[in-house]
């Protein structure tokens, strides 16, 4: 179970890094040919309903980073985790585990969320709809998740 762990935190970690440093770097590359004015907000219905200068593109991408590596420099420290969960042995490692891949996936949610806000941003095109609802639920839903499990965990004897 531990070899399937690492696959998906190792691929959470690289799908994450290809999502907000390829789109770090079609920026870059592009940045010259950019319209001067770029979307500066989104409404719920990810509709452009604000309008800034090309400086507002960095906004996503840095935020994006940031949690990045909060998130990263997060799963480096375990001992620093409240899990809820009273566990010794197999258990605290079961729950260091759920943990573990709670924070790999927001850490990949989350940079490819940020990554498609920049990359729209920069195509000065809207996010469409069903955004908020997917980058809601791609949070969320291994939220609640990963708290059942824990919970489920704590019961177990």
């Amino acid at each position: 179970m531990e070899r399937w762990g690492r696959f998906f935190r190792g691929a959470c970690l690289a799908l994450g890094l290809l999502a907000l440093g390829g789109v770090t770097l079609w920026v870059l590359l592009r940045l010259p040919r950019l319209p001067e004015r770029l979307p500066a907000h989104f409404n719920a219905a990810g509709e452009i309903d604000a309008w800034g200068g090309r400086g507002i593109l960095w906004v996503p991408l840095a935020v994006g980073w940031m949690i990045f590596l909060v998130l990263s420099v997060l799963l480096r420290l375990p001992g620093a985790w409240n899990l809820g969960v009273n566990a010794a042995g197999v258990q605290r490692e079961k729950a260091l585990g759920i943990a573990r891949d709670l924070l790999s996936l927001l850490r990949f949610a989350v940079a490819a969320g940020f990554a498609f806000i920049a990359w729209r941003t920069a195509q000065c095109r809207p996010l469409g709809g069903w955004f908020l609802p997917v980058f809601l639920g791609g949070t969320l839903l291994p939220l609640v998740g990963s708290v059942l499990r824990l919970m489920l965990l704590g019961q177990e004897k």
